[in-house]
């Protein structure tokens, strides 16, 4: 309050100077205060009403017409007043250039400390954000650097170890997605093994089963070799023999490199759909036919369907020379084969039905030829099943049929 008179009367200030005495407001540095001067009864200043009106009038003006447009400024909700009876302020009666007036004051001595303490939050605040941030960014982090050792894990072969999966962000993703590869790698390196393991299998199995008809095939050369043989027929019995075992070792062999082509060629180009009487017909005769010629009664019962199916003449052929083959070696002539044809709704089924041969001694069998009508059937859309008992054999193939109307046509 000394303060402010020695600023008054020194320069000579008017109560009514708003400007004047809100520069001596502002001047302070450490200390904010508020101003209210009033004589008789009248406001002649207001530092709150001057502050909040400074931005729509000059200083000087609205310090002239606060008083007079007060009830304008209570509309504005305007919340200053007379702080006369406000035991906080500190009043004084000082001397104006245009006369005595009472001036009101409060200030606020510890401002400083509000200040220092609003920066010291502001810096708290700021260090606060970058610990939680770095906290954060420290966790994805150290989950990019487990899903390193992960993956290096995983070069190293082990594809049963998964993929930690965490959050839901794009390293999530991203693991998921790593996650998803192992499976299909391991899945795909699994089936390498198991095809691996069956050819190696199959190559056993052949050449196990070639030692027969070769160590027989060499006796009975070193026989003829030899002289050691008393009459011509013996000599043509054992040329006989060596010739069925040499055609033995090569149907061995031509099963043997079908199985293996099979496996290695794409799927066949499938032919046009045609009918499935015309497709079949005269394959089923030729090979009725040709194990007629060897012994054998056929008994045939078919139901053609009008629809028709789309195959390969080539596999079918094979796969008809595959069952005539396997009839020859393994139907017992003394009971009469069987032949039926039938359909459903999408599929035509024939079925080949022979009584096994009881032999002494068991023909060598790899199963390569049965193994590849499965593999032509399964590339050529179709199924193939097998069913055998003591006695008796039974082979299936259905076939897919095109989508249409069906009459049956039976012979």
């Amino acid at each position: 309050m000394d303060s402010f008179a020695s600023y008054i009367a020194k320069n000579n200030i008017a109560a009514s100077d708003s400007a004047a005495v809100n520069s001596w407001q502002n001047s302070g540095k450490k200390i904010s205060t508020i101003i209210y001067i009033n004589r008789d009864g009248k406001t002649l200043y207001d530092s709150l009403q001057f502050n909040w009106q400074s931005d729509t009038a000059d200083n000087a003006e609205s310090a002239v017409t606060a008083s007079a447009n007060a009830g304008s400024y209570e509309q504005d909700q305007y919340v200053g007043g007379n702080y006369g009876n406000n035991s906080w302020f500190y009043k004084r009666e000082l001397a104006f250039s245009d006369g005595p007036a009472t001036v009101s004051l409060y200030g606020y001595f510890d401002q400083w400390i509000y200040d220092a303490v609003l920066i010291g939050e502001i810096l708290l605040s700021g260090a606060t954000l970058c610990a939680v941030f770095i906290c954060l960014l420290r966790r994805k982090i150290n989950y990019v650097l487990q899903l390193e050792e992960e993956i290096k894990f995983l070069e190293t072969g082990g594809l049963n170890f998964p993929i930690s999966v965490k959050g839901h962000d794009e390293l999530t993703s991203l693991a998921d997605s790593l996650n998803q590869m192992r499976v299909a790698l391991s899945e795909n390196m699994e089936a390498e093994g198991d095809a691996v393991k069956t050819n190696y299998d199959l190559v056993a199995a052949v050449s196990h089963d070639l030692r027969t008809p070769l160590t027989s095939l060499a006796l009975y050369l070193d026989l003829i070799h030899t002289g050691k043989y008393s009459t011509p027929e013996q000599f043509n019995a054992y040329l006989e023999k060596c010739r069925n075992k040499v055609s033995q070792i090569k149907q061995m062999s031509d099963q043997l490199f079908e199985r293996f082509y099979l496996e290695k060629s794409t799927k066949k180009a499938l032919e046009q759909p045609e009918y499935a009487q015309t497709v079949f017909e005269e394959g089923l005769s030729n090979m009725v036919g040709y194990v007629g010629e060897n012994g054998f009664e056929v008994q045939a019962s078919m139901e053609w369907p009008v629809q028709k199916v789309s195959v390969s003449s080539y596999y079918i052929n094979r796969i008809f020379d595959n069952i005539s083959s396997n009839l020859l070696k393994y139907a017992d002539p003394a009971f009469p084969l069987t032949l039926e044809i039938n359909h459903d709704k999408n599929f035509l089924q024939i079925a080949f039905s022979n009584r096994i041969r009881q032999l002494e001694e068991k023909p060598d069998s790899t199963e390569v030829g049965v193994e590849n009508i499965q593999f032509m059937m399964d590339k050529m859309n179709g199924e193939c099943f097998i069913s055998q008992n003591c006695n008796t054999y039974l082979l299936r193939l259905r076939f897919r049929l095109e989508a249409n109307e069906t009459e049956v046509h039976q012979q």
